[in-house]
């Protein structure tokens, strides 16, 4: 139909873009338009970074100026520096242009020195020139079981005493871990005392109290538990006296014949 114009979109090898517009009823070419190809990598706007990191997992973060893919590969950091080829083989993920792109990185070692490189291209499959990495190193593994601790006995203490053990400190452990008592009461770095459950952190130092026996020779135990391990507290009262001081009676002469007679009275002592 004269008057109305097709337009054509090429692509040509090079990926090139060409718009040819052309008219209906002449066999006219409205106009040519050769577009040029994307040849420009993307540009890093946010260096790459890691966050959230724990004992086996870290989330990489990292942002372009352009909509493209990104890719990582993870090594020790003592390892020799990767290839660009070698990280543009690495795990892949979708970038948006001027958005932090973020990825969860996940079956690391617990307490281990990575490097995380990375690469980045457009949608026109332009690669960045080199690589940049990020370090990162791994938290510890938790542990909460302390290091074996023990109580120095007490003995010969009073009856119906309160009796304070010495202070141990707890060691051993690199997250807060659960802390119980039986038979007694616990103080954490001298503070309020309880027997009630609760938590306890590495270095902090701890006492136990209990009331000793009311009889003598007899002992009272307190059994501390810290993250499963225990040790028990033991005050034995003292066993007693039973062999009084020497004493003396008076004795009395010169009395009657079948006389009931009273000696002088002494103080069992």
């Amino acid at each position: 139909m004269v008057g109305v114009t097709d337009t054509y979109v090429i692509t040509t090898s090079a990926a090139q873009t060409i718009t040819v517009v052309v008219q209906h009823g002449s066999v006219k070419i409205v106009s040519v338009t050769v577009s040029a190809a994307d040849a420009t990598a993307p540009t890093t706007t946010a260096a790459p970074s890691v966050s959230g990191t724990t004992d086996t997992a870290t989330t990489l973060s990292m942002t372009i100026d352009e909509n493209g893919t990104g890719y990582y590969l993870v090594k020790l950091a003592t390892d020799p520096a990767p290839t660009v080829a070698e990280v543009k083989a690495g795990t892949s993920f979708n970038m948006t242009a001027n958005t932090a792109a973020t990825v969860n990185i996940t079956g690391l070692t617990a307490g281990t020195n990575y490097k995380i490189y990375t690469i980045a291209k457009d949608t026109a499959g332009n690669y960045q020139a080199a690589t940049q990495n990020v370090a990162v190193s791994t938290n510890a593994a938790v542990d909460t079981t302390p290091d074996a601790f023990t109580f120095t006995d007490q003995t010969n203490v009073a009856l119906s005493t309160v009796i304070e053990s010495a202070a141990i400190t707890v060691s051993g452990i690199n997250s807060a871990t659960a802390i119980s008592v039986t038979g007694g009461e616990y103080s954490i770095n001298g503070g309020a005392w309880t027997s009630a459950a609760g938590t306890v952190t590495n270095g902090q130092t701890v006492k136990v109290r209990h009331t000793s026996s009311a009889a003598n020779a007899t002992a009272t135990n307190t059994v501390l538990t810290i993250g499963g391990v225990s040790d028990t507290f033991t005050s034995t009262t003292t066993a007693g006296d039973t062999t009084p001081d020497a004493f003396t009676f008076t004795d009395i002469t010169d009395s009657g014949l079948s006389e009931n007679l009273v000696s002088n009275t002494i103080t069992v002592s």
